[in-house]
């Protein structure tokens, strides 16, 4: 006579459903995980690519900054007046800090070192911000004379006069931060619509 067979081997639901787990995910199983990633990451990509954007922007104005807070020391250190002046073309924007001399020729595009034929003075630093990078640094200030620090770090030119720097994004896109130089030639930085995180608005 033949044995009779184990119960969980007649009937055994529980068995088959471990054994199914174990198995794995099914097809339809696999494609709705997809389809929820895919969900997840289109909701998620316009503001990654902002935040990055908004990075971009904030590194390319501290870049600013560093290079008005190096004129100011540089001013002092030499005991002589420094220059600090924003240019632009159709490829980029730019700035230098150079001794002030006789400035004739000045065009960013050439390589830092050599943008501008100086007369008496010397180029000491060039900053190139292309316009692929959607960003462009601009002049707010009335005028067309560059910024000048005098021996004493302090800015000179008009009493009580300050120099405004615009840094934003070329699309449009929300993204904008001021510096300020004041009359003591100290720089501060705002964004005048509260469109930059962490930083204090204007």
């Amino acid at each position: 006579m033949a044995a009779p067979r184990p119960i969980a081997d007649r009937a055994d639901p529980v068995g088959r459903a471990s054994r199914h787990a174990a198995g794995g995910f099914t097809l339809i199983e696999m494609l709705v995980a997809v389809a929820v990633l895919v969900i997840l990451v289109t909701v998620a990509a316009p503001s990654f690519t902002q935040l990055i954007a908004q990075q971009r922007l904030k590194r390319i104005n501290a870049e600013l900054v560093t290079a008005l807070q190096y004129a100011r020391t540089e001013a002092v250190a030499r005991n002589t007046s420094i220059q600090f002046m924003l240019m632009r073309s159709s490829a980029m924007t730019c700035y230098m800090v150079f001794i002030e001399g006789g400035v004739t020729d000045c065009d960013c595009t050439r390589t830092p070192g050599s943008a501008c034929v100086l007369g008496l003075g010397a180029e000491l630093q060039t900053t190139q911000i292309p316009i692929g990078t959607d960003v462009q640094v601009r002049r707010l200030s009335a005028g067309a004379a560059p910024l000048s620090f005098s021996s004493d770090g302090q800015m000179s030119g008009t009493p009580g006069a300050s120099f405004t720097i615009r840094t934003s994004r070329i699309s449009g896109a929300p993204g904008t931060l001021v510096t300020t130089v004041n009359p003591m030639g100290r720089p501060s930085v705002c964004t005048p619509d509260g469109s930059v995180s962490g930083v204090p608005t204007c």
